[in-house]
């Protein structure tokens, strides 16, 4: 059993559990009803062992949906020879896998269930967008039908959504959500809800967890202290072996305002050191010094690290992350709480100590996620 398990607070594990809820996949499988779907499973896999992959060829098959299982003998959880013809990694861009995806065709289906939870990492079905939800990072669930000229919807935790009747190719002359009825006319997007937001609180909706500053084009933020620089290589090689991507490193100096403008910032090294740390942490909820880590009024006090994430107060747009701690050697362990990997279970915050090694999230002091208001949530 993991220690995070064994030593962390129920609260804690909440806001972790919450935070990488999306990675059930087998929860979310009434999502792929009208897609294609092929398995590729290694059987001598250790990492992810086969039984996980049958468990999933199973439940799309009781549903009756289109599924071409393929489990290869001597293969283990990776394998890159033989390459494809496109040069890819034989796992995952072998000819078979291209062959059915060139074989199939988009389809648009009249009726669809749906559930979502992370809209930074998909908030879109079809003909359907969920701009908002009631409350962010919520099982939001959409039973949608066209019917005799009227979209009909029932929704659970959808605040505001988006109807694109052009892509529905039908005509409609009503929608339905949830027992009220609205008119439309033409084949155009209709927006339903309340959807006037401040732009804190739109860029709050927009990034579920720490995870989702990774997925708009970033900047990676040092001072001058060469380990900081080393810790940035660290990331920016993380990046590259596991998102495919190439990121910049940027001293805190070099930063000018068509970056804040266009890019997340991810800042590393010291409150003390970095200037766009000092500038901006201290007009978030969150205050560090040589005593420990105050968020909003709440103390905790040691040597601690912060790893959390913010719209950037000078572009509420775009999002800024804070790596950092009170010591040199807290700032080194905020990479602890790096999500460069799958199923990455960190909220917007977290503030922890070196206790984190042994115990896991037994050694996190605080995590939870910020509300509209830019203020943590009181989940309890």
């Amino acid at each position: 059993m993991q220690p995070s398990r064994m030593f962390a607070s129920p609260e804690i594990l909440l806001s972790r559990e919450r935070a990488r809820h999306d990675a059930n996949n087998l929860f979310f499988l009434e999502n792929a009803e009208h897609l294609p779907v092929i398995i590729t499973q290694g059987a001598k896999d250790k990492t992810v062992p086969p039984m996980h992959a049958r468990l999933f060829q199973k439940h799309l098959e009781i549903r009756d949906y289109r599924v071409n299982y393929r489990e290869l003998q001597d293969k283990a959880h990776w394998w890159d020879e033989p390459r494809s013809e496109g040069g890819g990694s034989d796992a995952v861009d072998n000819n078979e896998i291209i062959e059915f995806l060139r074989k199939q065709k988009r389809e648009i289906p009249n009726s669809f269930k749906i559930r979502l939870y992370d809209l930074s990492l998909n908030d879109r079905f079809y003909w359907i967008r969920v701009l908002s939800q009631e409350k962010s990072m919520s099982q939001t669930r959409i039973d949608a039908s066209v019917k005799d000229g009227q979209v009909i919807l029932e929704t659970e935790n959808v605040r505001s959504l988006e109807i694109d009747l052009e892509s529905l190719k039908h005509d409609v002359d009503q929608i339905q959500w949830n027992g009220v009825k609205t008119p439309v006319s033409g084949n155009q997007k209709v927006v339903l809800g309340e959807h006037l937001e401040s732009p804190l609180a739109q860029t709050i909706r927009k990034h579920g967890a720490f995870k989702s500053v990774f997925f708009s084009p970033f900047v990676l933020v040092i001072d001058d202290d060469p380990e900081t620089l080393d810790l940035a290589r660290l990331i920016s090689v993380g990046w590259w072996r596991r998102g495919n991507g190439y990121v910049r490193i940027l001293r805190d100096s070099e930063v000018t305002r068509e970056v804040i403008e266009n890019f997340n910032l991810i800042l590393l090294g010291s409150p003390s050191k970095n200037l766009l740390i000092k500038d901006l942490l201290p007009k978030t909820p969150a205050k560090l010094n040589a005593h420990g880590i105050e968020l909003d009024g709440k103390h905790f006090k040691g040597k601690l690290s912060l790893a959390m994430i913010y719209p950037n107060p000078l572009n509420p747009q775009k999002m800024v992350a804070f790596l950092t701690g009170n010591s040199k050697k807290m700032e080194r362990l905020s990479l602890y709480a790096l999500p460069l990997y799958s199923g990455s279970g960190i909220p917007h915050y977290m503030i922890f100590d070196l206790e984190v090694k042994q115990y896991g999230w037994g050694g996190v002091r605080a995590a939870g996620f910020f509300n509209e208001q830019g203020k943590p949530e009181k989940e309890f």
